[in-house]
């Protein structure tokens, strides 16, 4: 889940405010202000199905299905790897620790 996530406008209709970081659920675009974030594809997904769940408990099987869809993985490692470059891209992990949580379940 995410907290402290609004939606707002001022990206779009579609935009969903992160802290200081808003999110485009129909580009799947991240920016800091009005500065571009780069995130590559697969983490997009994966933050795209966690930020669509506003909130609520997302479970694994549904960002698999979102993010890799038939393609076989090892899943695990690539969701670790995706919520690590999530995180990067929203700041500092141990910042985030402190001020921001994002589980799995």
């Amino acid at each position: 889940m995410i907290r402290g996530w609004k939606s707002r406008t001022r990206h779009g209709p579609r935009t969903v405010w992160i802290g200081r970081f808003a999110f485009d659920e129909g580009s799947l675009e991240l920016f800091d202000g009005k500065r571009p974030v780069s995130l590559q594809p697969k983490p997009s997904l994966v933050l795209a199905e966690l930020v669509s769940a506003r909130g609520a408990l997302v479970e694994r099987n549904r960002l698999y299905d979102a993010a890799w869809g038939d393609t076989v993985v090892e899943f695990d490692l690539a969701l670790n790897r995706c919520i690590r470059d999530i995180r990067a891209a929203l700041g500092d992990a141990d910042d985030w620790n402190r001020s921001r949580s994002l589980s799995i379940g």
